[in-house]
Formats: C-alpha cells, structure tokens, sequence
C-alpha cells in the first residue's frame, strides 16, 4: 500500500497536477460557469497552447494585481517592503522560489516582475506527454 502512495505522490508531484488543479480550480470558482466541463475543457486548451506558444496562460494574476498586493503591503508608502515581506506575500500566492536573494529592500517594480516570472513558469510548467 505505501508503495503505491508513493508512486502516486511521485507521479502528482512529476506531472505538477496539483498547481495545475489549483489553477482550474480558482479560474471556476472565479468565472462559475454553468457548464463546468466545457469551461474547464476550454481552459486546459488555453493552457496547452499557452504554453505551445510561450505566452501567459490563463490566470486571475496579473500586473495590475500584483501591484495592488504590493500596496497592500507597503502601507506607508515607502516605496519598499522587507524581502521577508515579498517571500512571505508570494508564497500565499502559490510561489515557493526563494526569490530576492542579496537584498534588503524589495521595490513595486522587482516585486511584479519576479512575481509575474514565477507565476508565469508556475502557470506553464505542467509536464506534456508528448
């Protein structure tokens, strides 16, 4: 039996279906089609050819999101947050990297850009089978 649990974990864990699931999840609760298989049918072919063709994926994230956490943050309006701050705010969003190595400071601008690469590889890194 743990055999299989682990040959289970590990093929969940090669083909990253959880952050796969995760996605289509929050993209449903989001839209809540009607038709829940067509809509995610539709979305897993957004994201095939997303990343077929090297753009963004379907996603509920982007720039002007990222910003507005970024200012949900930056309360006082320095124009910086602790990198602590950004690791911790990313890995609510789903980012486990650890990003902002060597710095103190973390500006809007680093912070939506590290974040909108993460995503993005998060976002289009399922394993194919072709």
């Amino acid at each position: 039996m743990l055999n299989h649990e682990q040959e289970t974990r590990d093929y969940v864990e090669e083909h990253k279906l959880k952050g796969l699931m995760t996605q289509l999840i929050e993209l449903a609760t989001y839209h809540q089609p009607t038709d829940i298989r067509q809509f995610l049918i539709e979305q897993l072919k957004k994201i095939v050819e997303a990343r077929e063709l090297g753009i963004q994926p379907p996603s509920l994230l982007d720039v002007a999101n990222f910003s507005s956490i970024y200012g949900l943050i930056d309360v006082n309006n320095r124009g910086w947050i602790a990198r602590e701050q950004a690791i911790s705010a990313l890995k609510k969003l789903g980012i486990e990297e650890e990003l902002f190595l060597g710095m103190e400071r973390v500006t809007v601008e680093i912070f939506v850009k590290e974040a909108q690469e993460e995503f993005q590889k998060i976002n289009s890194n399922y394993k194919s089978s072709r």
